[in-house]
């Protein structure tokens, strides 16, 4: 039992730890795995169930065995519910900084030379609006596409001149960059909410004026690389998990999310 534990972190530090791991792309600089990412959200999951038994009237305060309870519904309401917000909301500004180019150099192959020009602006945004794969398929379309380009690349690569294949390596970690903040951070903000929503229907209502505005302003953005319809579809899939929460919601709360 958590009562039965001597946790010498608060809650505060606890939801830190728990959004770096489960909402992030990184940690202290190292990429957090997938593996990571999904025991977090489970983690989430279990403690949200916990909060669930927690009732402001009957739950007895002074009663060894209400202990955990309490202890999960501050931890899930009154800050995880904070710091994944406010996760999401710096997220949202690095996405909406995208630029039309940015977007169609995340959509392209690693190994080839991305080019655009002011002519085909038209068409990258075209482009950039495809449907964009999941974060499960994206990387296993890396590992074919890896397998199947190594030997291409080969091939290709004499054939390029130095500055090419500079401009190719900095294009490499510029789509690194992009996909980390699309695939990861903000992908796995999102899930993060629904884990918490999904937990018990009491913690996903008590969550809705920390993180619905956020959401809706993911739902609604028409920002170049929120506008992708993986994204979009990522968006909406988190804010249907917020309605399905709702039972009791004040004024400005409802005209968010309806909105």
């Amino acid at each position: 039992m958590i009562s039965a534990i001597q946790i010498d972190l608060s809650e505060s530090d606890i939801a830190d730890r728990l959004v770096r791991c489960a909402a992030c792309a990184k940690d202290d600089e190292q990429t957090t795995s997938k593996a990571v990412h999904l025991s977090a959200l489970s983690l989430i999951t279990t403690l949200g169930k916990i909060a669930g038994t927690y009732d402001e009237e009957s739950t007895d305060l002074d009663e060894e065995e209400s202990k955990a309870c309490i202890f999960a519904w501050k931890l899930c309401v009154q800050h995880l519910a904070g710091k994944i917000a406010g996760r999401l909301d710096a997220t949202l500004i690095e996405a909406e900084k995208l630029s039309v180019y940015d977007v169609g150099l995340y959509n392209s192959l690693e190994g080839q030379l991305y080019a655009t020009s002011k002519g085909n602006n038209k068409e990258s945004e075209f482009k950039s609006s495809k449907k964009h794969l999941s974060e499960e398929e994206e990387w296993e379309r890396q590992v074919k596409v890896e397998l199947a380009e190594k030997r291409k690349i080969k091939e290709s690569i004499p054939s390029l001149s130095n500055e090419d294949k500079e401009k190719i390596e900095e294009q490499t970690v510029e789509r690194n960059r992009i996909r980390y903040i699309l695939d990861f951070d903000f992908s796995r903000c999102l899930l993060t909410v629904q884990a918490l929503c999904l937990s018990d229907i009491e913690v996903g209502n008590s969550i809705l004026p920390t993180v619905s505005p956020l959401v809706t302003s993911a739902a609604i953005s028409v920002a170049n690389a929120l506008k992708l319809k993986s994204k979009k579809s990522e968006s909406f899939d988190t804010l249907c998990k917020l309605a399905e929460c709702v039972f009791e919601i004040d004024e400005q709360n409802a005209v968010d999310l309806a909105t």
